[in-house]
C-alpha cells in the first residue's frame, strides 16, 4: 500500500493528478476488502481536500466506521478538515474526537491528553469535564 500511496503523492507533486487518481484508484482494487482500504481512503481524501473538495473529503472519511482499523487516523483528518478548511472549532472538537473516544476506553485515554489543545479558547476545562462525565 505504502508505495502505491507514495507514487500517487509524487505523480500529484507533478502536477499529474490524473496519473495520482489512476493509481489510489488500482490500490482501491488490489486491496478492496482489506484493512488496507480504509488507509487508501483517507490518502484519498487528503487529495479531495487538496483539490478543493473539502466536501468530497468529508463524506470519504465518514464512512469510515469504529470498527475499521484506521478509523482514529480518520477521524484525526477530519478534525484537521474541520479546524483549517471549514474554521469550525466546535465541529472539530465535539464532532471527530467526541467520536473517537467512544469505541473503546483506550482510544479514549490515549485522546484525553490532546482535548485541552483542540477546546475552544477559554473552555479546555468544561470539554474535559464533558467527556469525562460522559464516560463515567
Amino acid at each position: 500500500v505504502g508505495v502505491y500511496l507514495e507514487m500517487a503523492k509524487v505523480y500529484w507533486r507533478l502536477g499529474q493528478q490524473h496519473e495520482a487518481a489512476k493509481v489510489i484508484q488500482d490500490a482501491l482494487t488490489e486491496f478492496q476488502r482489506t484493512p488496507e482500504e480504509v488507509r487508501i481512503a483517507i490518502s484519498n481524501a487528503e487529495f479531495a481536500v487538496q483539490r478543493g473538495d473539502v466536501d468530497g473529503a468529508l463524506t470519504l472519511l465518514r464512512e469510515i466506521k469504529p470498527t475499521q482499523t484506521y478509523f482514529v487516523q480518520a477521524r484525526e483528518k477530519m478534525a484537521d478538515i474541520y479546524l483549517r478548511h471549514r474554521k469550525d472549532k466546535q465541529r472539530h472538537v465535539f464532532g471527530s474526537w467526541w467520536s473517537c473516544a467512544r469505541p473503546a476506553r483506550r482510544t479514549y485515554c490515549w485522546t484525553m491528553p490532546t482535548w485541552p489543545s483542540r477546546c475552544p479558547a477559554g473552555h479546555p476545562l468544561q470539554c474535559y469535564d464533558a467527556l469525562v462525565v460522559s464516560h463515567a
